[in-house]
Formats: structure tokens, sequence, C-alpha cells
């Protein structure tokens, strides 16, 4: 099953650091740094699998987040996907939830 249609590799662009910052029903958080820049990013990581996981409202989540504009509004910088994962880099907020 493809949420966005297709397959890449997260690890060819950012490093994933392997602590977990949270986690949820369906994923985890672990901090990113974007092997071009340093620049480092939260990458959110969801199990496509999962119980109760709906791929229609993965979809909908990434256009949602691709449509928000606001500096009060965590931004969505970039979305990977593999066979078993779909991986949503966002900002990185610091100072807890």
């Amino acid at each position: 099953m493809s949420i966005t249609g297709k397959f890449n590799n997260i690890e060819n662009n950012y490093h994933i650091d392997p602590r977990i910052l949270g986690t949820g029903h369906h994923g985890t958080v672990r901090e990113c740094i974007d092997c071009t820049t340093g620049q480092r990013y939260a990458a959110k990581s969801i199990r496509k699998n999962d119980l109760g996981v709906k791929p229609g409202e993965l979809a909908r989540e990434i256009v949602l987040l691709q449509d928000m504009k606001h500096r009060s509004i965590v931004q969505l910088v970039d979305v990977y996907e593999d066979a078993e994962y779909l991986h949503l880099v966002t900002d990185l907020c610091k100072g807890g939830e």
C-alpha cells in the first residue's frame, strides 16, 4: 500500500537520531538532521500496517500540513514513504508538548 504514490528512503537525506522524542497511537517522533544543511527537524514515523491507520486519513493529513502556512503552526518540510512507514519531516519544537 502506498500513501504518496512513491517510495523513497528518508535516510538518503536525513540522519535519524535513534532516541525517541515522543510516541503516539501509530508511531514515534525522532530528531533528524538534514545531511546537506545540518538543519535539525522532527521525523514522525507512522507504521502503515498498524490497526487503525487509515491511508485516506494519512493522505489528508499530508495535504492539510502542506497547506498550513502560519508561524504558530508546525511546518511540514518533507514526506518520505517506504514499504513499512510513512515519515513526516516537520519543524523541530523544543521545550515539551
